[in-house]
């Protein structure tokens, strides 16, 4: 008999590596347990929305949310599910790692346009909690008007940020 040879400490995986995400069958059930808003069954075109005139909104409600701590890491994460651009990013250099070439194919022009807004409150849950159904309600109101209308920027934000602009002036002028 040979003599055993002493095996390496290292775990070494059989399988390639994959993306995790969550179970379909957990999300499922979270859907029929969740009460969602009313709103949220509306049809948006996220192409049409203006991000550039949504990021500082997105941020400073979360900032408000999470009690004045400001959080890059859930801003990101928000905009990230919304825009939908660093995803296939990941997802193409993941497959990479797990197959010797990478993706062939970019996606589809529809592929990651739109998101199901009952998935962001699940996925925003975590984060958020008791508010992410408040936040995830407002934000679609936003969204929809953003892209109704024709410039990609929701009437709320502009008649926000034009009273913001006459306060200032006003302070300015005393």
């Amino acid at each position: 008999r040979r003599p055993r040879r002493p095996r390496s400490r290292r775990l070494r995986s059989r399988h390639p590596p994959t993306l995790l995400l969550p179970s379909r069958s957990k999300q499922k059930k979270l859907m029929k347990t969740m009460k969602f808003d009313k709103a949220l069954k509306q049809a948006v075109d996220l192409t049409r929305v203006n991000w550039e005139a949504l990021r500082p909104w997105v941020a400073a409600r979360v900032t408000a949310l999470l009690g004045g701590v400001e959080d890059e890491v859930v801003v990101g994460y928000i905009l990230e599910q919304l825009e939908g651009k660093q995803v296939w990013e990941v997802v193409a250099g993941l497959a990479a790692v797990a197959r010797p070439c990478p993706l062939s194919h970019p996606p589809p022009p529809h592929f990651f346009q739109t998101i199901d807004p009952r998935t962001l409150q699940i996925n925003l849950t975590g984060f958020l909690e008791k508010a992410a159904p408040a936040f995830v309600a407002e934000l679609w109101s936003l969204l929809a008007s953003a892209a109704a209308s024709s410039t990609g920027v929701a009437p709320a934000l502009l008649a926000a940020k034009a009273e913001e602009l006459a306060a200032a002036r006003a302070v300015r002028e005393a």
